[in-house]
């Protein structure tokens, strides 16, 4: 069974889903990049999307996303990715994808089933 790399409950908000973007084993340099969380539920059609901050130094390479009101509704598991588009467009109507992370594989994620 694939390893789940982020737990959260249902309705919950907090905490983020946070990453370092890496690529070859060195940060990813996210200086006026556009950096995008997509997930989608494996099996309906539930999906998530939105603008990821960048946290502290954008040569570091670390982002958050801050799960939205309605993010984590649906139980189940999910799917995710990182996307990058190092040309910051207006936003996400222009975005194109120029790179996602993690390059070998999706994230899991959990969302579990509150009382």
């Amino acid at each position: 069974m694939p390893r789940t790399d982020f737990f959260i409950k249902e309705g919950d908000t907090m905490p983020a889903i946070e990453a370092r973007l890496l690529s070859d084993g060195e940060p990813v340099d996210l200086t006026d990049a556009y950096v995008v969380f997509n997930m989608e539920h494996i099996s309906q059609d539930t999906q998530v999307q939105g603008q990821c901050t960048v946290e502290d130094d954008p040569e570091g390479g670390n982002v958050a996303y801050i799960w939205k009101n309605g993010d984590t509704d649906e139980s189940g598991t999910y799917e995710a990715e990182f996307l990058v588009d190092y040309d910051y467009p207006e936003g996400l109507d222009e975005f194109e994808a120029d790179e996602s992370f993690p390059p070998d594989r999706l994230l899991r994620i959990e969302i579990s089933r509150g009382l």
